[in-house]
């Protein structure tokens, strides 16, 4: 299991909150998190994308909701557990509201709770960023190339 967070560069800080990759075996899972990953409400934006062949499931206001591989979310509302019985490999962009209407040009009222599929939403510059960052195998090559992405935008 490994879960790693890193700030995005300072000039984008007031954007990204931050990144994270969670690799987690299907042992380490059953282990750490027998019920699922309880997620409270929160103000985050958060892009995610998938590095395996079975994506978890959500469980929000008493209905099981599949993720798509590549999905955004917009505000947390309600408590939600995340759960599978796979192997995870994750990698997420955490948006302030700000930065993400600011990078994107989407308003955030446009998202919802729930997971909607990547590419549905960002159009062209999905597949900029899931060939990015597929072709980058560690946490910080991947990292690096979100932060050079997010410079130029």
């Amino acid at each position: 299991m490994s879960i790693l967070t890193k700030k995005p560069q300072i000039e984008l800080q007031k954007h990204i909150y931050g990144y994270t990759s969670l690799k987690l075996s299907k042992e380490s899972k059953s282990v750490l998190f027998p019920n699922g990953s309880y997620r409270l409400p929160n103000t985050v934006i958060r892009i995610t994308f998938h590095f395996t062949d079975v994506v978890p499931w959500i469980e929000l206001n008493e209905k099981r909701v599949p993720q798509p591989m590549q999905s955004i979310r917009g505000y947390q509302l309600s408590p939600f557990n995340l759960n599978t019985e796979h192997l995870l490999d994750v990698f997420t962009i955490e948006f302030t509201p700000y930065g993400f209407y600011n990078i994107f040009d989407i308003p955030c009222s446009e998202l919802t709770q729930y997971p909607i599929e990547l590419d549905s939403v960002l159009n062209k510059e999905y597949q900029v960023l899931l060939e990015g960052l597929g072709n980058r195998n560690t946490f910080s090559q991947r990292v690096e190339f979100m932060n050079s992405y997010f410079l130029i935008k």
